[in-house]
């Protein structure tokens, strides 16, 4: 009655996934390749006492990659380039957490949000990376119920240390 626990581990091979074909002076085409596979494992808690304290927090890791090799064209001169087989499919983290900490009291609540991503890669052949990052939310906002409704207004401020990243 305390906490709420939840796990998922997952396995997912999708077939032809859409890759970027040719990508030259700021024009992409795109095309199917092959298999991918996505398996991972999701852990999350949450705080369960009824009082006007809440906490949640998740944690992912997830190993994305390009089952197949595959052959893309990238820069200027155009130059084909083979995507190896094992690569890791560009934009997923391998890892990411999030915590947040909240307080309702009738009408009103206010969040704090951390979240943090590992490093992905920024292309296809994995050649380059940006970098992990962790950032901090606030959220304030305002409930009003009715019998048969409820509007709720907010306002959200992301990255309070206004820190430079690169989110995808």
């Amino acid at each position: 009655g305390r906490a709420r626990l939840n796990a998922a581990v997952f396995d997912i091979v999708t077939e032809n996934e859409i890759v970027v074909e040719q990508n030259t002076g700021g024009r992409a085409t795109f095309k199917n390749a092959g298999h991918t596979d996505r398996a991972g494992v999701e852990l999350g808690a949450e705080t369960l006492l009824g009082g006007p304290l809440e906490a949640r927090v998740a944690w992912t890791y997830l190993q994305a990659e390009f089952r197949e090799s595959f052959n893309t064209v990238t820069g200027t001169p155009a130059t084909p380039v083979t995507v190896p087989a094992g690569s890791l499919i560009p934009g997923v983290p391998r890892s990411q957490a999030y915590g947040e900490l909240a307080w309702r009291k009738e009408g009103f609540y206010a969040l704090l949000e951390a979240l943090y991503r590992s490093r992905v890669a920024v292309n296809d052949q994995n050649s380059e990376f940006a970098g992990s990052f962790a950032v901090l939310n606030l959220v304030l906002g305002l409930e009003q119920r009715g019998a048969r409704w409820r509007v709720t207004e907010f306002v959200r401020v992301d990255n309070l240390g206004d820190k430079a990243y690169i989110g995808s």
